[in-house]
């Protein structure tokens, strides 16, 4: 997946920085006080990081939101999400029919 370097969420721009670490650090992190999503590419696969990213948007909603999710509904959250999304190619840029047609009333 493309990264991009920078994502909205709500009212705040979240920076995202792509690094290369150790293979022990974390695949991803989301600094609240920096607004930042950081991805490890470091000897990383392209899924690993795309599962990273998406779960540290999911952090910054969490936090941003004060959603008070626990880790473990977190990660189980985010890798569901990946799994549905990337299995079934969704892609939510366009709509699948015209808006009219979605909100038509009989």
């Amino acid at each position: 997946m493309k990264i991009p370097p920078y994502i909205f969420v709500g009212g705040h721009i979240i920076d995202v920085e792509l690094v290369k670490t150790d293979r022990c650090k974390d695949f991803g992190v989301f600094d609240h006080w920096y607004r930042k999503i950081k991805i490890n590419i470091d000897d990383t696969k392209e899924d690993v990081q795309a599962e990273a990213f998406l779960h540290e948007i999911v952090e910054a909603i969490n936090t941003i939101y004060e959603l008070d999710l626990d880790h473990k509904t977190l990660n189980i959250l985010s890798e569901v999400l990946f799994q549905i999304i990337r299995r079934n190619g969704l892609d939510f840029r366009d709509p699948i029919y015209p808006l009219k047609t979605a909100l038509k009333v009989s």
